[in-house]
């Protein structure tokens, strides 16, 4: 993150950011009404859900979504949803994020799994099925999280095979 601009160097705003600008454009309980429906996609979202997710994710051009090799780019705005999470709750939420805990991207699962520990979810019974997750990311916990590297925090130290880079972005960013 940029100290002077604010920014996660692309220009496109911290994920806190860009929650709290939607926030601002939507209200906090329409943010997280809209995080809980985008959680419960399996298609790139349309209408005000794919305004919501192009903010939460700081993407500009609006076929993003829609595009991308199989799986394709449609699950970034559950991660997105998810993530906002983080920053804006209410527990209207509450049924979603633990649904996402089976959701078929590895990223998706983990997202939620900080979720639900951060805002003490009552989901034991559903996080159990995770013990068995192939991701250690997915299974509560992965060894390289948080490490921090010229005062940059890398979310996890492995690679997943998922594609992503060191930062958990697609390769070449979101837009490419």
């Amino acid at each position: 993150m940029s100290e002077l601009d604010g920014t996660d160097g692309r220009g496109l705003g911290s994920s806190g950011a860009r929650v709290a600008q939607a926030v601002e454009r939507w209200g906090e309980g329409d943010v997280v009404r809209g995080c809980g429906r985008l959680l419960g996609l399996r298609t790139a979202p349309a209408g005000d859900d794919a305004e919501l997710a192009m903010v939460l994710g700081g993407v500009s051009e609006p076929t993003w979504l829609a595009g991308g090799k199989p799986p394709g780019h449609a699950y970034w705005a559950r991660v997105w949803a998810a993530r906002a999470l983080l920053y804006v709750w209410d527990a209207v939420a509450a049924e979603a994020i633990v649904t996402a805990l089976e959701d078929p991207q590895w990223r998706v699962r983990e997202m939620a799994t900080k979720v639900i520990t951060r805002r003490e979810v009552p989901a034991a019974d559903d996080m159990v099925g995770l013990v068995d997750d192939p991701l250690a990311c997915t299974r509560g916990g992965c060894p390289g999280a948080g490490r921090r590297r010229r005062g940059r925090a890398f979310p996890c130290a492995r690679d997943h095979g998922g594609g992503h880079g060191r930062k958990g972005r697609p390769r070449g960013g979101y837009g490419a």
